[in-house]
């Protein structure tokens, strides 16, 4: 029997069809709780439903529940809905807790069924435990500015800004090119009606320059974001364009036509002063400080005295309540697979330069050549998924638009040329998008376009002609070609853009194993990230098309306009709170705290609560306990550690606290890929690896835990900036004391993972488990046995890691 306070316990145990009851046998947790005095145990098919969520309602007020016990998905995909539930039944609605028995058990331990039960029952006593010493909390708001930043000007961002400031509110639209447009103001048509791509981007982009509620701020960059929904700080850098565009009227051909320097690109031509293209939004030049030589002969040429040599990069400091991010992709670079020879030949290209080809403001002005000769074609050979679908390079994902994009390239020269013969060279055709199949079968059937299951080994040049030669394997006719050919196109894939990896760590925005920003779930929230207030638009999440990414671009936009029109917003009230009567001011709260949170003044510790972030860095440094985190108290986290110990269930037994930004995401996706690890764990969800008080570590053992995990952010990815960098010094310490105690140090483990890695999650929870195989079980009373001969340390641990 539990013991504990005189309150009464809902247990609302969820099948979620077969999903968790396939696995988990819910009749023998149903019979095991049921003992249970103060635990009331309701079992529905869908809890989440809303006949499932009237049922939580109706059971709360009938049996007088003073607390509830959520066993079902992750709380992280309906935790807010079932907090909502239970307050409308006159629960507070931090009064509940979640055994997380689906994502972190019945996916991930499908093919043991009894030992997934076991641990069933280990999650929900884990979490009755907890819900008996939690205690209600005051809702607390802030309120929300009516702006908003979007991050990219391509076709999601524009969408995104448009939306938001047709509605009424300020959008500071940031584009680190000179003109907003993206990959779409390069593209000649779009798949599949073949319609002029600038005549549909065009016009965005001029409105976009003429709306009074957005201010563009292109050639420039977010530097920093601070703050929070609501209420975020940000510095963007402007970068010089040594133009004065209050002065600049846009007549570029005056001083780029006097320029000496040619930049040379081969399908990008331009001088060292020049606009990207003759529809760039703003229409001002740029001057390439890489190319250019000083000579001031387009200073001389301007009449309007525009041209500025001294300008400098500006800070730019703003205020909003919430962040687009839509920052868009690059393209594959083929030159990394060497088969291709791309850019040994001339005549080896990509189909993002031949977009530029055929369009009419290309360097070629449309006309289809070959680039050594200056000949239109007679044979034409795309080569699909390049740098996609290709696990030698980690590239294992679809990019969704290539196939697409070579059939309607294929079909444009064809109009342009009909006598060209053209080959498509596929894996697998996957013409995704509404009416994209049917261009497809027009493309084989009307134009004669030849389509061929194929592996291509390589793209070499003729020995006796000027011709390319594609070699590979027929994979329907099972034979092996050599096909002469005049231009090949390299139908290359989607990455993430540029510089991804630095905005994701001032944004605090995990990425997923492709570098993709990852999204908060894949499903249900596409449009939101892990941070509350930041949503994302278009490819940044992965790859896409255009109307796809117009489509998420609105919904970041509708989710925006919803925050900024209620104008207000709920605060996460787990932050630091404070026990006067426990504080002999020792001050490692203070030292340790690097938000500006904590500050004792006149013998006392006074607390802004307005700066604190909540990684409970500072909690796990009291030795008094005066400091805690509500729902992280060391009381309720080493409730949950006593509750699965008093009987271990299996061995090695291995208690993991995982971070709530990333390591807890990262074991959640396992479970959403279907991952198998051992039953050998149980989770203790923590918002940072930093709150983790080393006691509880040692407690951990003392009660026959045989190893402990301790699973965070990456250092350069923490949500607190240096949460897991205190955690992993704090780690070291916990080290030398195991020593000196007598505990193999081996049983400790700690590691980075992110979001995006439920892989390796499941890798270093099967690794560890092996590891503690081999050291054995723990012994009794192990933890006060001394060594025989003690290790040399480094160093000593400083007093504020212990």
């Amino acid at each position: 029997m539990i013991s504990g306070v005189n309150l009464k316990i809902g247990l609302f145990l969820c099948d979620c069809g077969k999903n968790i009851s396939g696995t988990i046998n819910n009749e023998e947790l149903i019979e095991y709780f049921s003992k249970y005095s103060d635990v009331y145990v309701l079992r529905d098919q869908y809890l989440c439903s809303e006949l499932g969520l009237n049922k939580i309602i109706d059971e709360i007020k009938e049996k007088i529940i003073d607390r509830v016990v959520i066993a079902a998905c992750s709380f992280k995909l309906h935790g807010l809905l079932f907090r909502k539930t239970i307050e409308k039944a006159g629960i507070n609605r931090f009064l509940i807790s979640f055994a997380n028995i689906r994502e972190q058990n019945s996916w991930v331990h499908a093919d043991e069924p009894e030992k997934a039960t076991r641990k069933a029952i280990d999650q929900i006593n884990m979490a009755i435990e907890q819900v008996r010493l939690l205690n209600p909390l005051d809702v607390q708001y802030s309120n929300v500015l009516p702006s908003s930043l979007v991050i990219g000007g391509g076709i999601a961002g524009i969408k995104a800004a448009l939306v938001i400031a047709d509605a009424g509110y300020k959008i500071y639209l940031v584009e680190k090119e000179p003109t907003i447009g993206g990959h779409m103001a390069l593209f000649d048509k779009t798949f599949p009606t073949l319609d002029c791509s600038i005549c549909i981007l065009g016009p965005l982009m001029t409105e976009v320059k003429d709306h009074p509620n957005i201010e563009l701020l292109t050639y420039s960059t977010v530097e920093n974001v601070d703050g929070y929904i609501g209420n975020f700080e940000i510095t963007i850098k402007k970068n010089p364009r040594f133009i004065k565009e209050e002065d600049c009227v846009g007549c570029f051909d005056i001083c780029r036509d006097v320029c000496p320097i040619d930049v040379e690109d081969t399908f990008f031509p331009r001088k060292a002063i020049d606009v990207p293209y003759p529809q760039a939004i703003p229409l001002f030049p740029n001057i390439l400080e890489e190319y250019c030589i000083g000579c001031k002969v387009c200073a001389q040429a301007c009449d309007r005295d525009a041209i500025d040599f001294n300008q400098e990069p500006e800070i730019i400091n703003i205020k909003v309540g919430s962040i687009i991010v839509a920052t868009g992709l690059k393209t594959f670079d083929p030159s990394l697979l060497g088969e291709y020879n791309y850019l040994k030949y001339p005549d080896i290209i990509t189909t993002l330069q031949m977009e530029r080809i055929l369009n009419n403001d290309g360097p070629t002005h449309g006309k289809i050549i070959i680039p050594s000769s200056g000949e239109p074609p007679k044979k034409v050979s795309f080569i699909l998924c390049v740098g996609s679908r290709n696990k030698q390079i980690h590239h294992e994902y679809c990019s969704q638009v290539c196939c697409n994009v070579a059939i309607k390239q294929a079909v444009l020269i064809k109009k342009e040329h009909p006598e060209t013969e053209i080959n498509v060279y596929y894996n697998d055709i996957r013409a995704t998008g509404k009416n994209c199949e049917e261009f497809y079968n027009r493309a084989r059937e009307t134009f004669g376009i030849r389509f061929i299951k194929s592996n291509i080994s390589a793209v070499l040049k003729s020995d006796t002609s000027d011709e390319l030669i594609v070699r590979g394997e027929d994979v329907i006719e099972d034979k092996l070609f050599e096909n002469k050919t005049n231009l090949v196109v390299l139908a290359v894939g989607i990455e993430p853009a540029n510089n991804t990896n630095k905005l994701s760590k001032i944004l605090n925005i995990s990425q997923d194993t492709n570098g993709f920003l990852l999204e908060k779930h894949l499903k249900v929230r596409p449009s939101e990230t892990s941070v509350n207030g930041i949503f994302l638009a278009g490819a940044i999440q992965g790859p896409k098309d255009i109307p796809t990414s117009i489509a998420q671009a609105e919904s970041s936009a509708a989710k925006v306009i919803s925050l900024i029109s209620m104008g207000k917003v709920e605060l996460d009230p787990h932050v630091v709170y404070f026990n006067p009567e426990e504080c002999d001011l020792c001050r490692l709260c203070e030292n340790i705290c690097m938000f500006n949170a904590l500050k004792i003044e006149g013998n006392q510790l006074k607390i802004t609560q307005a700066n604190c972030t909540g990684c409970g860095a500072c909690a796990a440094m009291c030795h008094s306990d005066a400091l805690y985190i509500p729902g992280f108290t060391k009381m309720q986290i080493s409730a949950q550690i006593q509750s699965i110990l008093k009987q271990k269930s299996e061995s090695p037994l291995i208690i993991a606290f995982l971070c709530n930004w990333c390591s807890y995401t990262g074991a959640d996706l396992a479970g959403t890929s279907k991952l198998t690890y051992p039953t050998n764990i149980r989770t203790i969800h923590v918002m940072c690896t930093a709150m983790l008080n080393p006691s509880l570590v040692f407690e951990s053992f003392f009660y026959g835990a045989d190893g402990v995990l301790i699973a965070g952010c990456y250092p350069q990815d923490c949500h607190y900036q240096e949460g897991f960098i205190k955690a992993k010094s704090r780690y070291e310490s916990i080290r030398e004391v195991l020593i000196e105690t007598g505990i193999n140090e081996k049983r400790v483990k700690i590691v980075s993972i992110a979001a995006g890695e439920g892989e390796k999650y499941a890798k270093a929870v099967k690794e560890f488990k092996e590891q503690l195989d081999k050291i054995g079980p723990i012994k009794p009373n192990e933890y006060t046995k001394p060594l025989s001969s003690k290790k040399q340390r480094k160093g000593k641990a400083k007093l504020d890691e212990i």
